[in-house]
């Protein structure tokens, strides 16, 4: 006759290998990733975004069941911006990169970029404040960067896959970069998990490069330049002057053809 004790240690090994076995299983999926930049349009063009995954850890390539959606500035109205269509192909190792790029971001690009992926838009409202997740297909939260400070009055939560206490907040302060050349990075190192999207997260300081996963880069092509509020009022002052001494140029002639 078999020991109870002995049948219940059996069984309680049993369990906890195969629970063990499950978790391993998961993480070496898709789980331990990072959204590491993200832009919201190339020069102005609001139809050019770009979102570049990249993994913590080895074997993070099975994606076909990771999803990417955008929140507005109060945490609803989500917008799927893909749903991952299939896996890629391995082996994967820690710090390689996914590319998920809308269609006209390729000509925005030297060269033009193929991306591993394509998506919809982020909606031109959810630019000036948001939040982006990179979740399951079950809806669980596995990272998430919002923008817009204040502005953005929705959830920070998610996941502790990648965040130790599940809090992915306070947002980044500023807006999502759309005007320039220019995306949202994180800052940390590719294994570093999430502590806050402000400290998390800083815009570049030049011309992007974005990479697909074991292929090639791919950098900004041109870069509208920065202009602050008061090149902005030089510039209409320049203009202003401009056109008024058009303008006298046009009356001198018209006076001296009727002298």
């Amino acid at each position: 006759m078999l020991d109870t004790r002995h049948s219940t240690a059996i069984l309680t090994t049993f369990v906890v290998g195969t629970l063990s076995m499950g978790a391993n299983v998961a993480e070496a999926t898709f789980h331990l990733m990072q959204i590491e930049q993200v832009m919201g349009g190339v020069n102005g063009d609001l139809t050019a975004q770009a979102i570049q995954l990249r993994m913590r850890d080895l074997g993070q390539h099975l994606v076909s069941q990771g999803r990417l959606i955008a929140w507005n500035a109060a945490g609803a109205s989500p917008v799927l911006l893909i749903d991952i269509p299939s896996d890629l192909t391995g082996p994967s190792a820690t710090g390689d990169r996914i590319l998920i790029a809308t269609a006209s971001f390729a000509s925005k690009t030297t060269p033009s970029a193929v991306p591993d992926f394509v998506m919809s838009a982020i909606p031109t409202s959810y630019l000036a404040a948001g939040s982006l997740t990179f979740e399951d297909d079950f809806g669980i939260v596995l990272w998430r960067v919002s923008w817009g400070g204040t502005g953005y009055t929705g959830s920070n939560t998610g996941d502790l896959t990648n965040d130790s206490n599940g809090n992915f907040g306070p947002p980044f302060a500023g807006p999502l970069p759309s005007q320039r050349c220019l995306a949202l990075q994180f800052q940390g190192a590719a294994n570093a998990p999430s502590t806050s999207n402000n400290a998390d997260y800083a815009v570049t300081s030049g011309a992007t490069v974005w990479a697909k996963y074991h292929g090639a880069s791919y950098t900004i092509s041109l870069c509208a330049p920065a202009v602050s509020a008061w090149g902005l009022v030089v510039m209409m002052l320049m203009l202003l002057t401009a056109a008024t001494l058009l303008i006298g140029c046009r009356r001198s002639v018209e006076f001296g053809s009727a002298a």
